[in-house]
């Protein structure tokens, strides 16, 4: 038997060895991680609620293959046996900590929301600091919206509290979905991919380098692309790619296995080079710069790959009297107002599709004012349902948005703004369904 530092979940350090630094803990049955892994770093490992007195989780599949049926009966009982020792001391001790106290704190540093095949779920990224304890774990988290705890997480790694360069090494800079992948941007060079619906890994520098042999030197570092659904990636030999998913490529776009690659030469010939992209026609909402807002719809040919919103700036350099340039550029094919007559103030589009529009917006002008209305328009132009009050309250960090993110399932539209919030509407009533705030 070896005795790692701690259990993370529970504190014990009563530890069983499974397999390159894969451990066991025999109290509250978690398996984890401690020091140098390889192959097991990315195992999905399910979250214990057992410090809450909830039932205990069972082993992941893989972890019970490896420790055979005689060791996990063994443990089971050895598990029951300390369990009830320590339940019988805490009786008898009433200032004892019990370990079915949460015992670490927790941060958020992203989120996203994804649109799974059993709903929305919200993906986090977190940092727990263990009690008493020199380590901190990096994990990627799945919960349902409605629900306050996770029902999953997969641990990144962990390091030695309070040295930031290790620190760095499994922090998340960005977490994003695109297609059915919760993609992270892991420290400076990693990128890692997951199937939102298994939570199984799909996408890792390794099965990059495999497909892309432009990456054979190794990958230096990831960033995130501002009007591309996908990533730019920096040679260890200093050249630079940019990788689209493959869910975003169409049979036209040459794809490969994972995706496609643009040179940097490509990517800045992006809108000069047809060939590059494919383009759709699209129909979009937008309102008008200033105080006094008004709602357009306008159609234009735009890219499946580069697919970036007009702007309010752009849109009211669209209106002027000599646009032919501004039109020609965002190849402009019709542009009208939406509502003749109706001014907005600070106002916001957060959805739409061939049927509505939802918009959102102050009832009159200035920064401090009390009221707020979330109304959903049809495409004929009537008013579906308009909401007030203080059920929309959490809806005022959307007024001015600008890079909010929608998506749809079912009847229930989940609308985020990074960094900040995120909620689900009820696209035909209007009814809040959750609100979510990751700090």
């Amino acid at each position: 038997m070896s005795k790692p530092l701690q259990c993370p979940q529970c504190g014990a350090n009563e530890c069983t060895l499974i397999e390159d630094n894969r451990y066991h803990c025999n109290f509250c049955g978690s398996i984890f991680i401690s020091g140098d892994s390889t192959r097991f770093q990315q195992e999905k490992i399910p979250v214990k609620q057992n410090y809450e007195g909830e039932i205990l989780e069972s082993i992941p599949k893989k972890a019970a293959r490896l420790i055979g049926c005689s060791t996990i009966i063994s443990m089971a009982v050895f598990a029951a046996v300390a369990m009830f020792i320590v339940r019988n001391t805490i009786t008898k001790n009433a200032g004892s900590t019990s370990i079915f106290e949460k015992n670490y704190s927790e941060s958020n540093s992203q989120f996203t929301v994804v649109n799974t095949e059993s709903g929305t779920q919200i993906w986090t990224a977190s940092m727990r600091d263990m009690n008493n304890s020199k380590e901190e774990s990096y994990y990627l988290n799945q919960r349902h919206p409605k629900e306050e705890k996770p029902f999953n997480s997969i641990l990144l790694g962990t390091v030695t509290s309070g040295i930031s360069d290790e620190q760095a090494i499994y922090k998340v800079s960005n977490l994003q979905c695109i297609g059915a992948v919760c993609y992270a941007i892991v420290g400076a060079d990693k990128l890692q991919g997951y199937d939102v619906n298994t939570q199984e890994q799909v996408i890792s520098n390794e099965i990059i380098s495999a497909n892309f042999s432009e990456f054979k030197s190794g990958i230096a570092k990831v960033e995130d692309v501002y009007d591309l659904s996908g990533f730019k990636i920096i040679t260890k030999d200093g050249f630079s790619y940019y990788f689209i998913p493959s869910e975003k490529i169409t049979k036209n776009a040459a794809a490969r296995t994972l995706g496609k690659l643009l040179t940097e030469k490509e990517y800045k010939n992006r809108f000069i080079k047809v060939t590059i992209d494919v383009e759709k026609n699209a129909t979009e909402y937008c309102f008008t710069k200033g105080e006094r807002q008004q709602l357009y719809v306008f159609t234009r040919e735009t890219g499946m790959l580069f697919n970036q919103k007009i702007s309010s700036s752009t849109l009211s350099d669209l209106l002027e009297d000599d646009a032919s340039w501004y039109k020609k550029v965002y190849k402009i094919n019709k542009i009208q107002e939406f509502t003749p007559g109706k001014i907005y103030f600070n106002a916001t589009v957060l959805y739409s599709d061939a049927t509505q529009v939802i918009v959102l917006f102050q009832n009159e002008a200035g920064d401090n004012v009390t009221s707020i209305t979330l109304q959903c328009i049809n495409t004929d132009k009537s008013i579906k349902w308009t909401k007030t009050g203080a059920d929309i309250e959490l809806l005022r960090k959307f007024i001015k948005s600008s890079n909010s993110i929608a998506i749809k399932s079912g009847t229930e539209i989940a609308v985020m703004q990074p960094y900040v919030a995120a909620v689900g509407i009820d696209s035909e009533t209007g009814n809040i369904n959750w609100t979510f705030k990751p700090y």
